[in-house]
């Protein structure tokens, strides 16, 4: 997990929260918020010096101490420390039942949270695509994530191409994976653009496929 250090300010109201952040004791609190809310400047009072960021479905931002100040955006799990008296949190609506998750604390260490890796399933197809030439998936969001892993095995020889968009729509870049019959083939992959989807295209065209199983995570 990535850990990003500010320099510290030294006003009135800072030099307060110190002295409550050096105390000898640690204290958290968890917070859970829906993705389907858009938020501008929300604030959230709580003298800290550490935020958590445990689960991003989307990305969000984050203001310390007053709303004049810079915004960092949040892609990723994340720990951030900063001596904090208040902070700002703002995100667009993003259509998901996953929660953002977070932790705020002092002295905050993340060694007795239990978090689970952030490992997510993308896309999954179980069956083959009979007489179709081809297979495309629907598109994903995965640019707030580091690799795509997939597994797949058919029952003919084909092509899996895993392709890469920035708008959605245009998909320029791909990396192309032969598919052998029957011999299943895994790869990791580095995240290249905002989008991703996938397709499965026949080596023979006039053959059947009966078997195709397809699984794909983002980490």
């Amino acid at each position: 997990m990535t850990e990003i250090k500010l320099k510290p300010f030294r006003t009135l109201q800072q030099e307060i929260a110190l002295l409550k952040a050096q105390t000898s004791f640690t204290t958290y609190k968890y917070y859970e918020y829906d993705m389907r809310k858009e938020r501008i400047d929300e604030p959230i009072e709580f003298v800290g010096d550490t935020i958590i960021f445990v689960n991003v479905p989307n990305e969000v931002r984050i203001k310390f101490n007053e709303k004049e100040n810079a915004e960092i955006p949040i892609y990723n799990p994340i720990k951030i420390w900063h001596l904090f008296y208040r902070f700002y949190i703002s995100n667009e609506y993003y259509d998901t039942e996953e929660k953002l998750q977070f932790f705020v604390g002092i002295n905050l260490d993340i060694a007795f949270i239990n978090v689970k890796p952030d490992v997510r399933e993308l896309i999954a197809k179980s069956s083959g695509i009979g007489d179709e030439a081809s297979w495309t998936s629907e598109a994903k969001i995965v640019y707030n994530f580091n690799e795509l892993i997939f597994t797949a095995v058919s029952d003919i020889n084909g092509s899996l191409d895993v392709e890469w968009s920035n708008d959605g729509v245009n998909f320029d870049v791909k990396d192309t994976y032969p598919i052998e019959a029957e011999i299943g083939r895994g790869e990791v992959i580095e995240i290249k653009g905002k989008y991703v989807r996938f397709t499965f295209t026949k080596d023979n065209i006039g053959e059947t496929q009966n078997k195709f199983r397809f699984l794909s995570f983002v980490r």
